[in-house]
Formats: C-alpha cells, structure tokens, sequence
C-alpha cells in the first residue's frame, strides 16, 4: 500500500526512504500563505496555484480548473469578481472549458467544500474574521481574489 504525503518534516522524508520507497517524492510548502504571495510577485498563475494548494484545493479536482481560471481572470481585471457569478463568470469559464455553467457551479462548490472540510481552520489563518461554515461559491471567489490583490 502507498500513501502520499506532503510534509515540510525532514525527518519523515528520510524515514520513507530508509525504509526502502522506490519512488518518493517530497515537496516543501512555505512556512506562510502570505510567503508564497510575496516570493511569487507578478506570476498571478504561480501565486494562485500556490494559495489553492495551501488550502488543499489541488488540480486532481475538476473545480480547482474553474476556480484557477476564474480567479486568473480577477487578476487581469480586478472588478471581475464583482460581476454577476451565475451570468456572466460562470458561462464564461464554462465557454473556456467547454462544459455547462452548472457543472462549473458545481465543481467549484464541491472543491470548496473538500477543502473546508479537510482543514476548517485553515480559513480564518489565510483570510482572517471567522468561518463558521464554509463559505459559498462567490464569497470564496472574493476572499481569494481580495487577499491576492492585497499583496501585489
């Protein structure tokens, strides 16, 4: 049986190797979100797929697609995220990807519930305030969006 596991913890990356693992492969994660938002400066792509991942959001999920490009587009045009999301933002990622505005919808909502479900504390540490659910699909979209803007 494998598992993957993503650690900063030297000492767990040696331990997999003295025990013999053929393929092993260890990534180091900044210490801080914000880190990763001022060594990544002007590449919106590099920070974005960064902050997704430190908030467990990772490409194996068809919304962390949707949510990369909608929010590539926030940093292109910083109002986009006030547009109207069922009108204008989801059609337009769903054109993108060749698919329906609802299975966008649905994709991003069912990333962002994964991620909140794995790591609910991880919320107020990124964004700050509180989060006693999850937030929804737009209230992401700006948190996210908002946050990034913050350190450009």
């Amino acid at each position: 049986m494998f598992r993957l596991i993503v650690t900063n913890d030297e000492e767990v990356v040696r331990y997999a190797r003295e025990r013999g693992a053929g393929v092993f492969s260890a990534e180091k994660f900044p210490e801080s979100v914000e880190q990763v938002v001022v060594e990544k400066g002007n590449n919106p792509s590099a920070v974005v797929y960064d902050l997704l991942r430190a908030l467990n959001i990772t490409p194996n999920v068809k919304g962390y697609h949707y949510l990369k490009f909608i929010l590539e587009m926030c940093e292109k045009d910083p109002t986009y995220h006030s547009k109207p999301i069922t009108k204008e933002i989801y059609p337009d990622c769903a054109r993108n990807f060749d698919t329906t505005s609802s299975r966008v919808e649905r994709a991003i909502r069912h990333a962002i519930e994964s991620s909140y479900d794995s790591n609910p504390e991880k919320f107020p540490q990124v964004f700050g305030g509180d989060f006693p659910k999850e937030p929804t699909n737009s209230e992401f979209i700006g948190l996210v969006s908002e946050y990034i803007a913050r350190y450009k």
